[in-house]
């Protein structure tokens, strides 16, 4: 993969394109990309915050919502070669999951917690890496934080939920634990082939072949 600026980047027809999102006031996407191999290492490629930080607070930068799905989707279309993409979002997000403009929404049903818990795993394990043009995840997670005391079931710590909303985003992407086309083989069907059988429903586009179970 070539790694130079965000308008350069290529991504070999071989790799795995994934997106996590965050809705609400402050909106964010993010949008990885995992290559064939087994285990595979998630390359955190681009951003699309509707804010930014100044002096440490966060401001919204004035983009309709309209304007932020299309910007992302448009980005997600091209860089996963589909006229039709989706991204992972919270399952109390108040967005339709149908939403226009070729971008759709499926609800991730991981705890906020156990998500916290893949994320930090993968980190542990050096398997995640970030384009050097990133800006607003970097500074979410050298500020992401854990109480000092105090745990929830099963002893896990849960993360104080502030300056989070595009960290959200890639722990949406990590809590799926993605496999890649290459490890999960063309004869296994596909998670959102499964949702959509379960539910009496036909594709109706082309989704990421790699997402494991939950």
């Amino acid at each position: 993969m070539k790694l130079s600026t965000p308008d350069e980047l290529v991504i070999p027809d071989s790799w795995d394109v994934l997106a996590g999102a965050d809705t609400g006031t402050y909106m964010s996407g993010v949008i990885a990309a995992i290559p064939p191999v087994d285990d595979p290492p998630i390359y955190v490629l681009e951003e699309f915050p509707n804010y930014h930080y100044v002096g440490g607070q966060i401001e919204l930068l004035g983009i309709t919502v309209r304007e932020w799905i299309r910007t992302f989707g448009a980005r997600l279309q091209r860089l996963s070669q589909a006229e039709t993409v989706f991204a992972w979002v919270d399952r109390n997000t108040t967005f339709i999951s149908e939403i226009g403009e070729g971008l759709a929404f499926e609800r991730n049903f991981v705890h906020l917690e156990l998500r916290t818990e893949i994320t930090r795993e993968y980190f542990q394990q050096g398997r995640i890496f970030l384009a050097p043009w990133l800006q607003v995840l970097p500074y979410e997670l050298e500020h992401a934080s854990w109480p000092e005391s105090g745990t929830v079931r099963a002893g896990r710590y849960t993360r104080k939920k502030d300056k989070d909303h595009t960290l959200d985003c890639l722990e949406h992407i990590c809590s799926r634990r993605p496999i890649s086309s290459h490890e999960k083989g063309q004869s296994k069907p596909r998670f959102l082939d499964q949702h959509l059988a379960q539910h009496g429903q036909r594709p109706q586009f082309r989704t990421d072949p790699h997402l494991g179970d939950a």
